[in-house]
């Protein structure tokens, strides 16, 4: 398991990855997508992230751990970094208990055909740890990877004081 602090050395915050993250994808490949293509990608991903809600809604923190590719990385605030199956596992299980989770988009573009998107938004998580009841509210931004049997799941996941 590699749960570790890792400071991140860029010019600025986490936001500069949000930034960045759509010339990472253009990067790998993805060209402009096709406006009838763009409204098929926007849906795939909302159902995606609707399933996450509804995990979180059950408490099923191990169905949004599943949402992760084996070689995801999560980064947060502070240089907080969390990478691979047996981290991204035990980070959604250190939450709790979850009560409710709301991702709203902001933006979503990608190239469905090559697998490859990004999402950026804004993330409402309430969930309970010790007893006390707790909301975080964060901004956020996604490289989501569609997996062999034709799944999308998260392989980046940056997310920050919003």
């Amino acid at each position: 398991m590699t749960i570790r602090r890792t400071t991140i050395r860029t010019a600025g915050s986490l936001a500069t990855i949000a930034i960045l993250l759509p010339a990472i994808t253009l990067a790998t490949g993805c060209a402009a997508p096709r406006k009838a293509a763009d409204s098929d990608l926007r849906a795939e991903i909302l159902t995606a992230t609707r399933l996450m809600e509804d995990a979180m809604a059950r408490d099923d923190l191990a169905a949004v751990a599943a949402m992760y590719t084996d070689d995801a990385v999560l980064l947060g605030p502070g240089g907080y970094r969390v990478e691979g199956r047996e981290a991204i596992d035990a980070y959604w299980q250190g939450f709790g208990r979850g009560i409710a989770w709301s991702l709203d988009a902001f933006s979503i573009e990608g190239d469905a055909e090559r697998g490859i998107a990004h999402q950026r938004g804004r993330s409402t998580l309430t969930y309970e740890r010790d007893g006390t009841e707790r909301t975080s509210i964060v901004e956020f931004a996604l490289v989501w990877m569609r997996d062999d049997a034709g799944r999308w799941r998260i392989a980046v996941d940056a997310y920050w004081r919003g």
